[in-house]
């Protein structure tokens, strides 16, 4: 076996270190070569561009001369718009903080702007000025309307004032379009004043309650014969009516022309000699 001499031994390391794979350490002794080298690189091109720096003459600051704010609302008359402007950035300035800024905000929204003009009436300095008054603006509430009454609520309100003015009880509400009146006398004198009508929802039924009502208004027997005291009763319903603004139907007057026409047949039939004039219209030949 032939010895190998030291170059032999060098040259088949280096061989052998080329061949297997780097290792980490390997890459970080690369990574630390470069990262030298390319200091030293940049250091010696910073020598080699090196400039003196000039001098810089410095000027002195001119002292800024700040207006004062204006005193009053008078006094803008006679400030021009320049010293307004810088009145108003100084304004802006002590403003500064964002807390002040929302605070500002806030008051500002609850201000009423009213525009007047103050200075003399021509000139340069004549401008509009807005004088501003702090406080909340108070909006007056409007008064809640009256919910509207409807035509049933107008009839049903009609016939309880009537029955509590003439003291009128209502014994049944009758389902047809029918209705009595009547009276109860007790030995003491006190009389009971009793009716039966159907409920008011409509033209026909409010006359026929009416009606009913108009017997005890104009008195039960005063007026003779049985005919001429359904004739007051009826003029009576329907004067009412009228009065407050409740519609006579073509119905409501068929009715009551029916409703006498059968009052002065059955007075006939008895053997009335002569009818009152107020119901001879009604009367049959």
């Amino acid at each position: 076996m032939s010895r190998r001499t030291p170059a032999q031994a060098a040259r088949e390391a280096s061989l052998a270190k080329e061949s297997r794979e780097p290792t980490l350490w390997d890459m970080f002794a690369n990574v630390v070569a470069c990262t030298v080298n390319g200091m030293a690189s940049a250091l010696n091109a910073l020598k080699a561009a090196r400039v003196e720096p000039k001098q810089i003459e410095s000027k002195p600051i001119e002292p800024v001369e700040i207006k004062p704010k204006i005193a009053s609302i008078a006094d803008a008359s006679l400030v021009t718009r320049t010293e307004v402007e810088e009145a108003v950035d100084l304004r802006a300035k002590e403003v500064s903080t964002k807390e002040m800024r929302i605070k500002e905000v806030q008051r500002i929204s609850r201000v009423v702007a009213k525009p007047c003009l103050i200075g003399p009436a021509k000139g340069p300095t004549n401008r509009a000025v807005i004088e501003l008054t702090s406080g909340p603006v108070r909006v007056p509430a409007r008064a809640k309307k009256a919910p509207k009454q409807t035509q049933v609520e107008k009839y049903e309100a009609a016939a309880r004032e009537l029955l509590n003015t003439h003291g009128i009880r209502v014994r049944k509400w009758r389902s047809n379009m029918s209705g009595v009146a009547w009276e109860l006398l007790y030995r003491d004198g006190s009389r009971v004043r009793l009716i039966e009508a159907p409920k008011p929802k409509g033209p026909m039924s409010v006359a026929i309650l009416f009606h009913e009502v108009g017997h005890h208004v104009i008195g039960l027997g005063v007026y003779k014969p049985r005919c001429l005291e359904e004739y007051h009763a009826w003029r009576y319903a329907i004067d009412e009516m009228e009065r407050r603004g409740f519609p006579v139907t073509d119905r409501v007057l068929t009715r009551y022309r029916r409703s006498m026409e059968y009052a002065v047949a059955k007075a006939q039939r008895r053997g009335i000699k002569s009818l009152p004039p107020e119901v001879l219209a009604f009367a049959k030949v």
